[in-house]
C-alpha cells in the first residue's frame, strides 16, 4: 500500500508521475540537491510543451514506443542516489522557470523508488484488456490504492472512490471490475513475468491458448513457447534465466538458428556462406545476459537438422534454409506440372483482338497486339512485363475479354499480393480482384496454416496475378501448389520496382526460364500520360541512371538544406494539396521512418495540422481521431475483418474500446487490442506504397539514412503518381539515389534446381 501522505488529496496543481530514472544533470553529493531526468509513458496532457518526446523502436515488434523525458528541479530537496533505469514515483509542480539559461520543467516535492508491485499494477490496468482506462487513470488508481488492483475483493470495496478519483463512468468501473474478476490466470502469470519486462498482452495470449497450463509450457521451453507468442529473443532469455536454464540448452540454440535464418531470408536469401550465417547467429546471441557466450557448430547442429542444412553451392559450403530450399523444389515440380499441358481446345484467332478493342474502346499498339497471341495461344504459364505507361493493365483487360469470348463458360480470377494492389487492379479492369491470400483462402490457425492446396485447388481456368515483383518464395510455393493442371496463369509486373520483402526473385527467375516452358512478352512503348506529362519520361531517365530530370509544373523538384526544412516544406505543401473529401488523392512517401523528415515524425506533424483535436483514442504515442487517414500493417484473416497489410482507410467513428474504420467502402471495427496493427497514413514508406497509385505524390528524400537512397526505391516512389509528382530533395539525396543501384544478386537455388530437373527429364 502507498504511504499515508500519498493517500491524502494531492495539493492543488500537484502532479504525480511514474517513470524511469535516466540520469543526473547535476548533483551535490553532500546534500542530495540535484537536477535530473526521468522518462515516463504518461501523457503529459496540456503540459506536453514541457517535455521532450522520445520515440524508441522495438527491434522485435518493429513498433514505435513513445516516452516523454521530463527535466526535474530538486535544487532544494534531498534526493537519494538512484541507479539508471530505477523505477521512481515523483510528485510536484510544472514550472516555466529559467535558471542559468536552462528551463526546469518540474519542481519536485517528493520522490521515492516505485515498488515493482506498483509498476506491474499500472501496466496491467493500462493494458489493452481495459479499453476505457488510460495510462493516467491507471496511475491515479495505483497512486491512491497501490497494487491492490490485483485483488478483486479489495478493488470492489473501493470502486466508488476510484470513480470519484478518475472521473470514469459507473459502467466503465463495472466493466473494469468484471475484467479483473475474469483474468485471474492472466494476472497470476503477469505478476511472475512482469519483473522480467514481459508485457501483459503476452500473458493474455498465453492463457487464451493454453489456459491453466500456460506457465507449465513456458517452463518446458521458454524460447520456443515465447517465440510462438511473439516475445523477442532477449525476452525469452530473461525468462530462461529466471527458470535456471543453461546458456546452451537446446531450445535456445534452436531459436537462435531460426532468428538467424529469418534475418538471412529477410535479405532475400535462401542460403548463406558459413561465415555469413555465423555472423547472423552470433548477433542473435549477443544479448544483455549472455554476451560472453559463443557456441560452436557442434553445440547446436544436433538440434536443428530439420531446419538447417549444409550444402555445396557454387563451390561454396553454405548453410541452407531447408524450409525455403524445399519450397523451391516444390515450385520446380509445379512449374513442370503446370507447363506440361499447353494445347487449347479452341485455336487462337486474330479477330479476337478487334473484339477486345471494341469492348474496351481501345486502339491497341503494335506491342500490345502482339501480346494477345502470346498470352492466349496456349495454356500454361505466361509473363507480361512493362514499365509505367506501357499499357499493361489495358492489355490485360483486353486479353481477359478475348479469353471470355473464346471460353464463355470458363472461370477467371484476378489477384495481387496486397489489398491496395488488388483494389487498383479491380478499378482498372472493372472486374473483381482479391489478394493472393484471399484467393488461397489462407487462414493461420494455431501452429498450422489452412489454405487451398492440391486436394482443394483454386477453381479457375485463367488466373491473372499483378505486381509479381512482390511475390516471395513461400507465397509462390503455396500459390502454385493450389492450381489445377491445365490452368492458364498470367504473371504481370515491372522488373524495375522493389523486390519482394521475403526471400527470392520470383519474377526475374520466371523471365530467365526457358522459352519452351514459359511464354514471355515485354511492353516498352509508352502510351499513358502523353501530352506533355514528364512522369514517365523521368521514370525512364531514372532507370538509365540520369540525374537530370524534367522539372516542370507536373514534376516539381524542391530543394532543401536540412531535415527541419524538409519537414516544414512537406507540411506546407500537403496543407495546400490535401483534400479532406478525398484523403487518398495526395500521398506523402518517404524511404525512412526515423528522423525529423521520417514517416513516424511526419505523421505526427501532419496529423496535428490536418486533423487537430484532443478527442480520440490514445495508443502508444498516437492519439487516433475521427477523420484520420490510417493504414493497416498486418494481414487479418478473419472473414469478418477482411483487411490486409497496406490497406488504407479513414477513421469514421471512435466509441469506447472501438475504432470504426472505412476501408474499400467497408466499415471495420478495430478493437483497442488491434491498434498495434494500424498506423497513421498521412505519410507512408515507399515499400508500403508498392502496388498503389495516387493522383499526386510527394516524395520526401532526406539524406539519411544513406542505405535507403537507392534507384529502385526512388523509381517505385515516382511511379506511384498518376498526375503530379513533388520531390522534396534534401541536399543531393535524389541524385545519390539515382546513381546507386543496389539490386544485388540474391542467394537462391530455384533456377539451378529447375535446370537440374530439366536435365533429368531430357536424360
Amino acid at each position: 500500500m502507498p504511504q499515508q501522505e500519498d493517500t491524502q488529496l494531492i495539493k492543488k496543481g500537484e502532479s504525480v508521475f511514474y517513470g524511469i530514472f535516466l540520469r543526473y544533470l547535476w548533483r551535490n553529493e553532500k546534500n542530495g540537491n540535484c537536477f535530473f531526468q526521468i522518462s515516463t509513458k504518461q501523457q503529459l496532457l496540456l503540459k506536453e510543451q514541457f517535455s521532450k518526446k522520445e520515440v524508441l523502436r522495438d527491434s522485435y515488434s518493429k513498433k514505435d514506443i513513445s516516452w516523454y523525458t521530463l527535466n526535474c528541479n530538486a535544487a532544494n530537496f534531498c534526493v537519494p542516489f538512484y541507479e539508471k533505469k530505477t523505477p521512481v514515483r515523483i510528485t510536484g509542480y510544472f514550472l516555466n522557470e529559467k535558471d542559468n539559461g536552462y528551463c526546469w520543467d518540474f519542481k519536485i516535492t517528493s520522490i521515492q523508488e516505485a515498488s515493482q508491485e506498483e509498476t506491474v499494477a499500472i501496466e496491467y490496468l493500462a493494458s489493452d484488456s481495459f479499453p476505457n482506462i488510460s495510462y493516467e487513470n491507471a496511475v491515479t488508481i495505483v497512486r491512491y490504492h497501490g497494487a491492490d488492483v490485483f485483488s478483486y475483493n479489495e478493488i470492489k470495496g473501493i470502486a466508488n472512490q476510484i470513480q470519484k478519483e478518475t472521473g470514469l463512468a459507473a459502467n466503465q468501473i463495472k466493466n473494469m471490475l468484471d475484467i479483473i474478476g475474469n483474468t485471474v490466470q492472466e494476472r497470476t502469470l503477469y505478476e511472475k513475468l512482469a519483473p522480467l519486462g514481459i508485457p501483459y498482452p503476452f500473458c493474455v495470449k498465453a492463457v487464451n491458448l493454453y489456459g491453466v497450463h500456460a506457465e507449465k509450457y513456458l517452463k518446458r521451453n521458454p524460447h520456443a513457447f515465447g517465440g510462438k507468442l511473439g516475445l523477442s529473443f532477449p525476452q525469452c532469455d530473461a525468462i530462461a534465466k529466471s527458470y535456471g536454464f543453461s546458456l546452451n540448452y537446446s531450445g535456445r540454440l534452436r531459436r537462435a538458428v531460426f532468428e538467424a535464418l529469418k534475418g538471412i531470408a529477410n535479405n532475400g536469401n535462401v542460403y548463406a556462406s558459413q561465415n555469413a550465417f555465423y555472423r547472423s547467429f552470433y548477433r542473435v546471441l549477443n544479448t544483455e545476459y549472455y554476451d560472453e557466450y559463443r557456441p560452436s557448430a557442434i553445440d547446436f547442429f544436433t538440434y536443428v537438422k530439420d531446419i538447417l542444412g549444409l550444402k555445396k553451392i557454387n563451390n561454396i559450403e553454405a548453410f541452407v534454409n531447408k524450409k525455403l530450399i524445399n519450397a523451391e523444389e516444390r515450385i520446380v515440380h509445379n512449374i513442370l506440372r503446370l507447363t506440361s499441358v499447353k494445347d487449347l481446345k479452341q485455336p487462337w484467332e486474330e479477330s479476337l483482338i478487334s473484339y477486345a478493342e471494341k469492348v474496351c474502346q481501345m486502339n491497341y499498339g503494335h506491342q500490345q497486339r502482339g501480346a494477345f497471341p502470346i498470352m492466349l495461344r496456349s495454356r500454361g504459364l505466361k509473363v507480361l512485363i512493362g514499365g509505367p505507361g506501357t499499357g499493361k493493365t489495358t492489355t490485360i483487360k483486353g486479353i481477359i475479354y478475348a479469353y471470355q469470348k473464346m471460353f464463355p463458360d470458363h472461370k477467371i480470377r484476378l489477384c495481387a499480393p496486397t489489398g491496395r494492389a488488388a483494389q487498383r487492379m479491380a478499378e482498372s479492369t472493372e472486374m473483381e480482384a482479391v489478394t493472393v491470400h484471399r484467393l488461397l483462402d489462407y487462414r493461420p490457425y494455431g501452429d498450422t496454416n489452412i489454405h487451398k492446396d492440391a486436394n482443394n485447388p483454386i477453381q479457375a481456368d485463367l488466373i491473372v496475378v499483378d505486381e509479381m515483383s512482390m511475390m516471395d518464395i513461400e507465397l509462390f510455393d503455396i500459390f502454385l501448389s493450389a492450381i489445377k493442371t491445365g490452368t492458364t496463369i498470367i504473371f504481370v509486373g515491372d522488373t524495375n520496382q522493389l523486390e519482394a520483402v521475403g526471400a527470392g526473385t520470383i519474377l526475374q527467375d520466371l523471365l530467365n526460364m526457358p522459352e519452351s516452358l514459359i511464354d514471355k512478352c515485354e511492353l516498352t512503348e509508352v502510351y499513358r500520360q502523353k501530352g506533355g506529362s514528364p512522369i514517365i519520361e523521368n521514370a525512364i531517365r531514372v532507370c538509365c541512371g540520369k540525374t537530370q530530370l524534367i522539372n516542370c509544373e507536373d514534376f516539381q523538384i524542391i530543394h532543401t538544406k536540412c531535415e527541419e526544412e524538409t519537414r516544414d516544406k512537406v507540411l506546407s505543401l500537403l496543407k495546400e494539396l490535401y483534400n479532406p473529401e478525398d484523403p487518398f488523392e495526395t500521398q506523402v512517401l518517404c524511404p525512412a521512418r526515423k528522423g525529423e523528415a521520417g514517416i513516424t515524425n511526419l505523421n505526427q506533424v501532419l496529423q496535428k495540422e490536418l486533423n487537430p483535436g484532443k478527442k480520440g483514442m490514445q495508443y502508444g504515442r498516437t492519439l487516433y481521431r475521427p477523420n484520420d487517414k490510417i493504414m493497416m500493417t498486418v494481414n487479418n484473416y478473419d472473414p469478418e475483418c477482411n483487411f490486409y497489410n497496406g490497406d488504407i482507410g479513414v477513421i469514421k467513428e471512435i466509441t469506447p474500446g472501438i475504432v470504426k474504420v472505412k476501408i474499400r467502402d467497408q466499415l471495420f471495427q478495430i478493437k483497442k487490442s488491434m491498434l498495434n496493427d494500424m498506423d497513421l497514413a498521412y505519410g507512408m514508406t515507399i515499400h508500403k506504397s508498392q502496388g498503389s497509385e495516387f493522383a499526386n505524390v510527394i516524395v520526401v528524400m532526406p539524406m539519411e539514412p544513406r542505405s535507403m537512397l537507392v534507384k529502385n526505391l526512388f523509381y517505385t516512389a515516382i511511379t506511384r503518381a498518376k498526375k503530379k509528382v513533388y520531390i522534396i530533395n534534401e541536399g543531393s539525396a535524389m541524385e545519390t539515389a539515382i546513381k546507386t543501384d543496389r539490386s544485388s544478386k540474391r542467394n537462391t537455388t530455384l533456377l539451378a534446381q529447375l535446370h537440374e530437373a530439366l536435365k533429368k527429364v531430357h536424360d
